[in-house]
């Protein structure tokens, strides 16, 4: 499974550093992706996906649009444009780059290095909108954004929409000479096609034998 495959390298890739003695925000790792079709009878298909990342409160979102079966042989100078529209506004990532024959093209747009159109600041808004590769104007190929779902909302999630949440924190004497006892937590949840999965982890450093300790979440 494609996405089983997306899931797993977020996974690895999305890791967490945990700040000593004080609480982190965590990473929550959003992404959809979906098939992009032709428009009014044309060949241009292919796929994209959309990831939104918030690390410790800040945000990016990564797009990356792959088509094939395009057709300019009318234009003298084509552009395929990429475009995300939710409803009200729309938001121009530039031309997909094209292989040699002019058939391919690929956009990978990357909120943290791009610049977004004046007055945006994020990709989330377009979260349920459209996608649209347009030639001149005209869309050839579009496709519907799938809606983002939440770490822990319980929503029912396919393989369009898979969504990880994770942070941790470190109590207790966490200085360079100290005797303890140390603790830290670790929770995550994730919503994935597989269903709702949720955990937390506590582990213990330098614990008085003998002693009983008690978790206790609020």
């Amino acid at each position: 499974m494609k996405f089983k495959a997306i899931l797993s390298a977020l996974v690895v890739a999305a890791s967490l550093a945990v700040s000593a003695g004080s609480a982190v925000a965590g990473t929550t790792v959003k992404v959809v992706r979906a098939d992009v079709t032709a428009a009014s009878g044309g060949t241009a298909e292919g796929t994209f996906r959309l990831a939104d990342v918030e690390r410790d409160g800040v945000a990016s979102q990564r797009l990356v649009v792959l088509v094939r079966g395009l057709d300019a042989s009318a234009a003298t100078d084509p552009t395929f444009s990429v475009i995300l529209d939710d409803g009200t506004i729309e938001a121009d990532l530039g031309a997909l780059r094209t292989s040699s024959s002019g058939k391919f093209g690929w956009l990978r747009f990357d909120t943290r290095t791009g610049t977004l159109p004046a007055g945006m600041t994020d990709l989330g808004a377009f979260s349920g909108g459209t996608l649209r590769v347009q030639l001149d104007g005209v869309d050839v190929a579009t496709a519907t954004i799938p809606a983002f779902v939440d770490p822990d909302s319980g929503a029912a999630s396919d393989e369009t929409s898979i969504a990880l949440g994770f942070g941790s924190v470190v109590l207790g004497d966490t200085s360079s000479m100290g005797a303890g006892p140390v603790a830290r937590i670790d929770i995550w949840a994730a919503n994935t096609p597989f269903g709702l999965t949720q955990g937390i982890a506590v582990t213990g450093f330098a614990l008085a034998r003998g002693a009983t300790y008690t978790v206790v979440l609020t």
